[in-house]
């Protein structure tokens, strides 16, 4: 049998080099774009990064706000999964959004710090971002879910779900802006800190605190 030789995604360069890769290209206009900003960065240094050519980028990839959009998506698409598995397990609301918590910080904290922080580029509240407003409101979705089934099962006090959902989603992410990461601990420090902190402000009952914690440690489900 004769053995079959994959080829590499993308149409063969004139100068022999490899064909670029999508997920390359979008994590290195995502590491420019926080580097030097929204505006401040074009296709052509996104090209000239990667050793190609702007109308080369512009014809397979996009322009610059599809590379955007793209990225964010993409790297929304992790915690989507990630959720999404993580509520087919039909675990109590408490268990679940300490684990939600928990797994959003360690794998933010053991990210490359550039592409991450896209998610804060000012630029994606512009109408042409839409794609990357509709990522993150899926992720968001999940925290609203799981904050009103918790009031709804009187494991959390009352809030305002839209609120609290929002809070807690942005008190994951503050690990983006961390100017210094290593000074807030090891990733899972970090993350059962985070964690902890998040169900002291939602319990009814504070005593469930450590019974969810080992809850969701057993669960054996990462975002990857």
């Amino acid at each position: 049998m004769n053995k079959v030789t994959k080829r590499p995604v993308g149409r063969p360069r004139s100068d022999g080099r490899p064909p670029l890769q999508r997920r390359r290209v979008l994590l290195e206009a995502g590491r420019l774009m926080t580097e030097q900003g929204y505006a401040g960065t074009s296709l052509r240094m996104i090209a000239e990064s990667l050793g190609t050519s702007a109308p080369a980028i512009a014809q397979r990839f996009g322009n610059k706000a599809e590379l955007l959009n793209e990225l964010v998506s993409m790297m929304a698409e992790f915690s989507i999964r990630f959720h999404t598995s993580l509520k087919a397990l039909d675990l109590p609301a408490d268990v679940r959004l300490y684990k939600m918590v928990h797994a959003e910080v360690v794998a933010l904290a053991g990210a490359d710090h550039a592409p991450i922080s896209v998610f804060y580029l000012p630029e994606l509240r512009q109408p042409q971002f839409k794609p990357a407003q509709q990522a993150r409101a899926r992720m968001m979705h999940f925290y609203h879910e799981v904050i009103a089934e918790g009031i709804e099962s009187v494991l959390f006090h009352p809030v305002r779900v839209g609120i609290a959902a929002e809070q807690v989603f942005q008190l994951t992410e503050t690990i983006i802006i961390a100017q210094d990461r290593a000074a807030m601990g090891q990733p899972a420090q970090l993350a059962e800190q985070t964690a902890d902190f998040v169900l002291r402000g939602l319990l009814a009952k504070p005593g469930r605190r450590d019974s969810v914690r080992l809850a969701a440690e057993k669960i054996d489900l990462a975002m990857t």
